[in-house]
């Protein structure tokens, strides 16, 4: 786990993203504004944070494409 930096880089229990996460997962609704917070450039220090973050992100682009609420084409490149 040192030699990959599990705990230091890639997986940062404290990003507002993998606690907006963990909240949903044990049945808690994340805090008002929480999960737009997490979803903000720059705040998330992780790589795992990060990544669920663009993920999310570009979830809610592909939905608004297919549920017609914009014309213009998810963006789906990293």
């Amino acid at each position: 786990m040192a030699a990959y930096e599990v705990e230091t880089t890639f997986y940062c229990a404290d990003d507002p993203v993998v606690r907006a996460a963990r909240a949903a997962q044990n049945g808690r609704r994340p805090a008002a504004g929480a999960i737009e917070a997490a979803l903000a450039e720059n705040a998330n220090r992780g790589e795992y944070g990060r990544a669920v973050a663009l993920a999310l992100c570009r979830l809610r682009d592909a939905s608004a494409y297919w549920e017609r609420r914009t014309d213009e084409l998810p963006k789906v490149q990293q």
